[in-house]
């Protein structure tokens, strides 16, 4: 989405205005003042609260004069009832909620009011990220407003366990952030949060082989404690830390197994918020159409089978039993040093090849072309890639649309290569596998495997139906 540019002048005065700190109404007489000298440089309000943000971002560590701007800039974005307008007050509401934790509460409010028009401003792939962004700061709103009671709990009475403890739940199970939960643990709370809280802290590649099953296991307890409030978080911190226990530790043994069975248990619990964990819904070798397959830890490994394949190169397949019918995102983390990553993904009554790798990245086939071909226009370059034995990212969105239409984007490591619009009849796939399914098909050398680490469906509308089960 294009933002408003702003001239260096106002950049400049904002700086000039603020060298020097202010307090009480002196606050409000500067932000007057800025104001009032940006609309000297434009009559257009969007841009005016693009500038008034400026202000803030210039006030340095003057906290009551960054909330004064953000205030200002917020009042004015709301008021233009434009989509960049309504965008910049959700950037001034998420400034003041960095800059003043006490207000939280109400300016999560305010960025949820926010962001609910900016969703109704907002059309193709921009509105899924906005509809994530509103579902989360809706959750945070009623989260601080829990944490408000809390706190103010606690300072009638620095002894009060269950408000403590409930302090403690918040920011660990809640908002996902045990970090800030650390200074509560200098007073009476659960035994288990004294050893889990700070490890939980740390990030997942500090953890041993010890520590990661410890906290797998903790806050599996955790997501199976909670009804609905914080549940998926849970679910993903389990994951996130079994599979890091499976990675490190080789060797088949009664808690591997209870790691593998609690990872079965929390993927299908998943797929009541739509998101399916594709890699254990996998069911070796059941699934394998071509090739050689194994489950390394909590990852799927692909090898050249000379049995199968011919020459340099060979392309394993495996079909995950999951359709998805509707608009999804895939999320794939994979290692190639082959360089050449490919997923069969079902786009409406279709399917199609995304592509993605250090040499290039596109989809196809599209009127026939296949990515790997010059002519095909969504075929470009992975720059982003740059070491092809590390493991990067791939995300995939497939919007449906009425009129048989779609959108298909792809992102190499945060980095949009592929934004393709049109008709679905437009749209095939090279595999010559017959499953409607979502299909793993790398490419890979003789000495050379494919490591897919994680590979995860979300739905954004309609349904994914399991398969073959």
């Amino acid at each position: 989405m294009s933002r408003p540019e702003h001239s260096l002048t106002s950049v400049v005065a904002a700086l000039f205005l603020l060298a020097t700190p202010v307090l009480g109404d002196d606050v409000a007489d500067q932000v007057s003042e800025f104001v009032e000298s940006a609309r000297q440089e434009t009559r257009e309000p969007v841009v005016l609260a693009a500038k008034v943000l400026e202000g803030a971002q210039a006030a340095g560590d003057d906290v009551a004069l960054r909330l004064a701007f953000c205030e200002e800039a917020y009042r004015i974005g709301m008021a233009t009832r434009k989509r960049e307008g309504t965008a910049t007050a959700a950037d001034a509401a998420r400034m003041h909620i960095e800059a003043d934790e006490n207000t939280r509460g109400e300016w999560y409010g305010k960025l949820v009011q926010a962001l609910r028009l900016q969703l109704r401003q907002t059309g193709g792939i921009d509105k899924v990220d906005v509809r994530d962004r509103l579902h989360q700061a809706a959750k945070e709103e009623e989260v601080w407003k829990e944490i408000d009671k809390c706190r103010a709990r606690l300072q009638r009475s620095r002894e009060d366990r269950a408000a403590r403890q409930g302090l403690i739940d918040l920011y660990v199970a809640e908002l996902d952030r045990p970090e800030d939960a650390l200074p509560l643990l200098d007073g009476e709370c659960e035994e288990s949060c004294r050893t889990c809280v700070p490890l939980a802290a740390k990030g997942v590649g500090d953890l041993d082989e010890s520590e990661s099953l410890t906290l797998g296991d903790w806050y599996f307890g955790l997501s199976q404690a909670r009804r609905i409030a914080g549940k998926l978080c849970m679910l993903c911190r389990t994951k996130m830390y079994y599979q890091r226990y499976l990675e490190l530790h080789s060797e088949d043994c009664g808690d591997v197994q209870r790691a593998q069975r609690n990872l079965r248990t929390l993927c299908d619990q998943q797929t009541s918020y739509g998101i399916y964990d594709l890699l254990w819904l996998v069911d070796l070798p059941r699934h394998v159409l071509v090739g050689r397959w194994e489950r390394k830890g909590a990852a799927l490994v692909a090898s050249y089978d000379p049995e199968v394949h011919e020459g340099a190169t060979g392309t394993p397949t495996v079909a995950v039993p999951v359709l998805p019918q509707g608009s999804y995102e895939v999320r794939a983390v994979v290692t190639m040093p082959s360089g050449k990553f490919r997923l069969v993904l079902p786009v409406g009554d279709t399917m199609v090849d995304v592509m993605a790798g250090w040499q290039y990245t596109g989809i196809g086939s599209i009127d026939g072309i296949d990515s790997g071909h010059e002519k095909n226009p969504t075929r470009v370059g992975t720059r982003s890639v740059e070491n092809r034995n590390e493991p990067y990212t791939v995300r995939a969105v497939v919007l449906t649309r009425p009129g048989r239409l779609a959108t298909v984007t792809v992102e190499v490591n945060g980095e949009e290569h592929v934004n393709w619009s049109g008709p679905v009849a437009s749209l095939s796939t090279a595999s010559r596998q017959t499953p409607r399914a979502v299909i793993l098909w790398p490419v890979v050398s003789q000495v050379d495997p494919a490591v897919i680490h994680d590979l995860t469906l979300r739905m954004l509308s309609g349904t994914a139906r399991r398969i073959g089960k």
